[in-house]
């Protein structure tokens, strides 16, 4: 076989190949746009839009309203590093009082309970007394689950109590 032929067998190949995935690109994928170029869909008039929705623009800021209607949950620290090295007091006041509170020779383990996880927290005794020293948290079947969402739900309980 020639040079010639392998030359027209692999255009013979290429071609229909770059055909198909051009046939593949979306429309906005296919021509690059400098932002220049207006959108050329057909979309409703402003009046058809609001006779539709009662008067809004769309679903999307009707989703907006219903969002801004809730009340907003109060900004939480929830890393965990935060409270390492935190006191029995300081603890209580991050977190409350434990339901279950278990005392070992130079340990105590502190555990908080919400509805689907618990948050065992680890103290152990240093020369100025206990300090938080790991924090693990679990769904209710003992299988570990990440810490994190967890203690996020559990400060934001805290917080409602505190403000009730």
């Amino acid at each position: 076989m020639s040079f010639g032929h392998s030359r027209a067998r692999a255009a013979a190949l290429l071609i229909p190949m770059l055909l198909f995935m051009a046939a593949c690109q979306t429309p906005e994928a296919a021509a690059p746009s400098d932002g220049d170029d207006k959108a050329t869909e057909a979309t409703p008039s402003d009046a058809d839009t609001d006779s539709a929705t009662g008067g809004r623009d769309s679903a999307s800021d009707a989703a907006r309203e219903e969002e801004a209607a809730l009340p907003k949950a109060p900004p939480v620290d929830d890393n965990p590093q935060r409270f390492l090295g935190l006191t029995p007091v300081d603890l209580t006041a991050e977190l409350g009082k434990p339901q279950l509170r278990r005392q070992e020779s130079t340990a105590e383990i502190w555990q908080y309970r919400r509805q689907d996880c618990v948050l065992d927290v680890f103290l152990y005794e240093e020369s100025d007394g206990f300090k938080v020293a790991y924090l693990e948290a679990r769904d209710l079947s003992a299988e570990p689950v990440e810490t994190r969402p967890c203690l996020r739900d559990l400060l934001l309980s805290r917080q409602r109590q505190v403000s009730s």
